[in-house]
């Protein structure tokens, strides 16, 4: 895949380079042209129409700030993205802009996640994006946990199992975070939810699937833009636990699938008030990860897991 990769001139020394080490290790991976600060908006739009590459990764302060390249892929098209955006320091809440006139919105942190990190969300996003959800993060011999609730009174059970599993020893230093993420999700979801979780390298993944009527494309964004002209909602409480989000839409159904992320170098508890990467956008019905798509994944329950861990204690003794 051919990426056009624009440099961010605003940077230190120190983060200019870190930012190149970055992007050297990225070349194993993809085809990159890097760009000067000073490229336009009109040579990139060339570029993809001359298909001499197929996306194009900004600065956070372009991405906002360039509505016609977005316009350019299609503001409506579902899934498949095309433009965007990274910060490689940190930035604040406060010093973005206004919310964006489209749908959807792609930010990555190049300052905080670790070199391995940034790898694999890039593949899982750019080199797999017909897939959601868990299923780029996915392999062979992935193990898949699930729980959820279809009422509301089933939730807090559901989120005991989940906080008090062996899945979860190793991220001990997270438990505040992880129970505060819950608590956020069991508000948010009064009725049936479904969740999925995994580890995949060093990340701790947690997918949610639901529906929301009242939530629609329009307001989804809105709803997790980090912005204090906008109402705080459950779900953008909710993020703010996690170290990165993928929102997937699925208009047809009102299907909406939060796929968050949990890293050992744990920024949202570190560094509470800085911008985390986001990535939101509408999809396709037929890209919605199920398990009739992926039949070959073994799953178990939490409280499968724990009856396990029990089992084991008592065999032990």
């Amino acid at each position: 895949m051919s990426i056009a990769f624009v440099m961010d001139d605003r940077l230190s020394s120190d983060r200019k380079q870190a930012l190149l080490r970055c992007i050297n290790r990225m070349k194993s991976h993809f085809d990159l042209e890097v760009l000067p600060q000073n490229t336009t908006e009109e040579s990139v739009m060339e570029g993809l129409r001359d298909k001499r590459f197929q996306g194009v990764i900004l600065p956070w302060y372009q991405y906002l700030a360039w509505k016609r390249l977005e316009a350019e892929f299609g503001v409506l098209r579902l899934g498949f993205a095309k433009n965007i955006g990274y910060f490689s320091e940190a930035v604040l809440p406060f010093e973005l802009t206004e919310l964006p006139p489209y749908q959807r919105l792609h930010l990555l942190d190049f300052h905080r996640f670790s070199q391995k990190n940034i790898e694999t969300l890039l593949q899982a996003l750019l080199l797999r994006q017909d897939e959601s959800g868990l299923a780029p993060f996915l392999r062979k011999n992935s193990v898949v946990f699930t729980t959820g609730w279809n009422q509301s009174h089933q939730a807090y059970e559901a989120i005991r199992q989940v906080l008090e599993s062996p899945l979860l020893r190793r991220w001990s230093d997270r438990f505040l975070s992880l129970h505060l993420y819950f608590s956020c999700l069991q508000s948010l979801i009064k009725e049936s939810v479904k969740i999925e979780i995994i580890e995949a390298e060093e990340m701790l993944l947690i997918k949610s699937l639901f529906q929301d009527k009242t939530l629609p494309l329009k307001t989804i964004l809105a709803a997790v833009w980090p912005s204090e002209n906008h109402p705080s909602r459950a779900i953008r409480e909710m993020l703010r636990h996690c170290d990165f989000t993928r929102v997937s839409c699925f208009p047809e159904e009102h299907h909406i699938e939060v796929t968050s992320i949990f890293t050992p170098d744990a920024q949202a508890l570190n560094y509470p008030g800085e911008m985390r990467g986001i990535w939101v956008e509408p999809r396709p019905l037929s890209q919605l990860e199920t398990e009739n798509t992926t039949p070959h994944l073994r799953r178990i329950t939490f409280l499968e897991l724990n009856e396990l861990k029990e089992f084991k204690g008592k065999t032990a003794a």
